[in-house]
């Protein structure tokens, strides 16, 4: 180890001189407030006139280019009339903390060395090397500006201003001088070092040290001549200091600065940081209104784009916030938000071109997002349910397209829901295509096929096919052995409709005339006609609308129609003998006014009523909480009321209805008169022309043969096209039903519970538990339907837990697929002719939040952006 090289000292607190390496221990006995703030009192090196005492002091200073990490804490704290330079704290506010931390280092350090003996310590050689902190060098361990170390600390700090004290004096010129604490209140900038007897410039020191003038006093080094600071401007130098524009802009600085601490102003960062957070918050609220337009115009069902007319960048009016005549919904309503919206009016306006986000792919990838959402709340529904049926028919659209819509069922909260989960392109007719087809959709909400209790189709063979049909195909690819196939109740009851209306001739009859009449009054001339009519009556207009073939339960109301408005039909057609100038109308009005008699009010009177009851029936089951207990009762209803029609009384109700208006009306009996046969020539002596044993055409008795016949057709029809009341499901769903007469019987509820995997024996004891507990409960606390059973049950799970299984799986089951043929009513709205090139995609987002409604108005839009934002985490805009 190198010699230590020794020199005296002066201490500038008390002028003790004593050696350098002496410093640690002066400070703690004389100077203890000083050791205890973790410093060492300032010295002073005392310049020796011999060479050889400089040589040395020069060896030691060379010595100090590298210091040893014992000591460099002290000689830091040594040398204080050394400048540090640093870089300023972002956060002054923690200044004073990183100060008092940097301090206590050194103290440490001097506890450290003043546990150990002090003749050890005198007599310690100081051998390692000192490294100085150097001028200029870059630190961010104290955060202090330039000066002495016994000045303010940092910006937050007030200016040392020293008054009880005693300044020391100096020989300025020929007199002694020293500094006047009056000067404080003078010039209140001012800051008093008692180390160096120099004073400095607070606001400059912390404000502006980087442009002070050199022809001032320099804030590194202070001012110390006490004769130049009174005294005009020409030779006060520190009032020269306060009138430079450096120190006028630190001043500014400095109120700047404290303006920001108040609050009233904000620094730079927080205005950055103010505006980032504006920015984010005004693109966010852009995004929302383009999801909520979106939203709105899906709702709706009506389009967002123009169609016919392309949509031109140059029709845009920035300046007016006018997208142009073909800009579409989507477009035009947010041109009208963006005039009641500064935030959307700017975005629109000024924005970049390219981050305007109402391109047509932004708006389907917004429309994902929104469906997706819906979709995991029906998935989480699903799987809370546990079973579930899956519901499905095929249809073609606008452009063609065969589309298959696939619905699930299933009971959540005491209620069945009837839930559409998507659309889609069949990727083919036959039964692999169509399976394929439903079983993607049931993926897209992760359903467990193991839990499909049951399918609801309509009746057509590749799907109802029990050897190579989807009800036979969808357990076989995905494991569901207990979907069950149930023909839609409603399709099912169309039928019973349709063959009725072509089997019994005096109805098909009375059915075509009705589709006739329909065409007729349809045509441009005559509907005018028919519009006057009702007016010039009074009455409120009414159309004779077309039946369809497809759906006869629901044509009730075109056949009340009909029979409200025959007199309006019959003046019309008249109106038209008498006065249309076109023969070939003349003509068919002619022969339609001659088939209407008396013998068309009779049918279409019987007619009328049978499809009032059938409609009746058809709502009932297309509602979705309908379970199969509720269709088979309502269809044993319908028969009921088709065998109430079957009789003399009932028959003479519509034969009176019909006599009545056609009286009013002065019908004739027939309107074909019957060509009078001529007897055979040969027969003619033998030829009886009596009524005798000749039966009647046009007769009450032949009215009441026709009706009974017809009510008869409907019967035999109901009875073979419902007739599972022999199948063990039905069976079993009526034992679960409070109000049937096999209420709780253990026979029809095992053979149930077989099929859906339910543990018999369990089953038989829960069931006679139950029925002691029912037994107990009032006839007004009793279930009195199978949904409040499984209800009633759902609270004694534990309990009844296979009861409890087997009452879900009833409820599960499918009833019809009215929710499929609703979900196609929204499709034909959705993709209409002049919407027929809509991508599927895009046509499932739209069906989705246009069918869920509800679940879309509760949708929370910021997490749409989120996920937006996820989703593309490099869009032009922040989020």
């Amino acid at each position: 180890m190198a010699k230590a090289n020794r020199f005296n000292v002066r201490c500038t607190l008390c002028n003790d001189i004593f050696q350098n390496d002496y410093a640690s221990r002066h400070t703690k006995s004389k100077h203890k407030d000083v050791y205890e703030s973790g410093r060492i009192a300032p010295v002073a090196i005392i310049v020796e006139e011999s060479e050889k005492k400089q040589r040395t002091m020069d060896a030691f200073f060379s010595s100090c280019a590298s210091s040893s990490k014992r000591h460099k804490a002290d000689h830091e704290a040594l040398i204080v009339s050394e400048v540090i330079e640093t870089q300023p704290s972002d956060d002054d506010d923690n200044f004073e903390e990183m100060v008092q931390n940097e301090m206590e280092k050194p103290k440490s350090t001097l506890e450290s060395n003043s546990s150990a003996d002090d003749s050890s310590i005198e007599a310690e050689a100081v051998t390692d090397e000192v490294k100085l902190p150097v001028t200029g060098e870059k630190q961010t361990a104290v955060s202090v500006r330039l000066g002495p170390s016994d000045l303010s600390f940092s910006k937050n700090s007030q200016p040392v201003q020293p008054r009880n004290i005693s300044f020391p004096s100096h020989l300025i010129g020929k007199q002694f001088r020293a500094f006047n604490s009056s000067l404080y209140d003078k010039y209140p900038w001012i800051e008093y070092s008692q180390y160096e007897d120099t004073v400095y410039c607070f606001k400059c020191r912390h404000f502006g040290a980087d442009k002070i003038s050199k022809s001032t006093f320099l804030v590194d080094k202070g001012y110390c001549n006490w004769k130049k600071c009174y005294g005009n401007i020409r030779s006060n130098k520190l009032l020269q200091h306060q009138c430079s524009s450096p120190h006028a802009e630190s001043v500014d600085a400095c109120a700047h600065y404290n303006a920001i601490k108040s609050g009233k102003l904000k620094s730079i960062s927080e205005l950055h940081s103010d505006a980032s957070a504006k920015l984010i918050k005004d693109n966010r609220h852009y995004l929302r209104t383009l999801s909520e337009i979106l939203l709105l115009t899906a709702q709706r069902k009506i389009a967002q784009r123009e169609t016919g007319r392309s949509y031109r960048i140059r029709d845009i009016d920035v300046k007016n916030l006018n997208f142009g005549p073909s800009c579409g919904n989507f477009l035009a309503v947010l041109s009208l938000v963006a005039k009641h919206d500064d935030v959307i009016a700017e975005k629109i306006g000024s924005g970049p071109g390219n981050a305007k986000y109402t391109h047509y792919s932004i708006q389907n990838a917004l429309l994902e997002i929104m469906k997706d959402m819906i979709l995991e709340q029906i998935q989480n529904e699903l799987h809370e349910a546990c079973f579930f049926s899956v519901l499905s028919d095929e249809s073609k659209d606008t452009s063609k397209k065969e589309q298959v819509v696939v619905a699930v069922r299933y009971c959540f909260k005491n209620a069945i829901h009837e839930e559409f989960i998507g659309v889609a392109e069949a990727q083919s007719l036959d039964a692999d295509g169509l399976s394929d087809t439903i079983i993607d959709k049931l993926m897209s909400v992760e359903a467990n096929m193991k839990n499909c209790i049951g399918q609801g189709y309509d009746g057509a063979s590749v799907v109802s096919g029990h050897l190579n049909g989807v009800q036979r195909k969808l357990p076989q690819k995905t494991g569901a052995d207990m979907a069950y196939y149930v023909h839609c109740f409603c399709h099912r009851l169309n039928l019973v409709i349709v063959d009725v209306s072509k089997s019994v001739k005096c109805i098909s009859d009375m059915v075509a005339l009705f589709k006739q009449l329909h065409s007729f009054l349809s045509s441009s001339t005559v509907h005018v006609r028919w519009e006057k009519t009702q007016d010039k009556y009074g009455l409120k207009q009414i159309e004779i609308g077309r039946v369809s073939e497809t759906r006869w339960s629901c044509q009730a109301k075109q056949f009340n129609a009909l029979w409200n408005r025959i007199e309006i039909v019959i003046e019309v057609l008249n109106d038209v003998i008498d006065n249309d100038s076109n023969s070939s109308r003349i003509t068919e009005a002619t022969g339609y006014l001659l088939q209407i008699d008396r013998r068309f009010l009779r049918y279409l009177s019987v007619l009328r009523h049978v499809l009032s009851k059938a409609k009746f029936a058809s709502d009932v089951l297309q509602t979705p909480s309908n379970d199969l207990t509720h269709a088979v009762d309502l269809i044993g209803t319908l028969k009921d009321e088709m065998n109430y029609c079957r009789t003399r009384e009932r028959c003479q109700e519509f034969w009176d209805a019909a006599e009545t208006i056609a009286d009013r009306l002065c019908l004739p009996e027939t309107t074909r008169p019957k060509r009078k046969v001529a007897p055979p020539t040969a027969l003619r002596a033998y030829y009886v022309e009596s009524n005798i044993e000749r039966s009647a055409t046009d007769g009450f008795d032949v009215f009441v043969q026709n009706v009974f016949e017809v009510i008869d057709k409907i019967d035999g029809e109901l009875n073979r096209r419902f007739s599972e009341k022999n199948i063990s499901i039905m069976k079993g769903i009526s034992s679960l039903c409070p109000t049937s007469n096999t209420f709780l019987e253990p026979a029809p509820l095992m053979e149930f519970a077989q099929l859906f995997k339910a543990d018999t024996d369990v089953l038989k004891s829960e069931l006679v538990t139950f029925k002691h507990l029912l037994g107990r409960k009032s006839t007004e606390q009793q279930p009195r339907s199978l949904l409040q059973l499984h209800a009633y049950l759902e609270d004694l799970k534990e309990a009844f837990f296979e009861l409890e299984r087997i009452s879900l799986v009833a409820c599960a089951l499918p009833v019809s697929s009215a929710e499929c043929e609703r979900n196609f009513s929204s499709m034909r709205l959705i993709k209409n002719d002049l919407r027929s090139t809509m991508a599927n995609s895009r046509l499932d987002s739209l069906m989705m939040l246009g069918i869920h409604r509800d679940r879309g108005s509760k949708l929370d839009i910021n997490t749409v952006v989120d996920r937006f934002k996820a989703k593309f985490p490099k869009c032009r805009i922040s989020l």
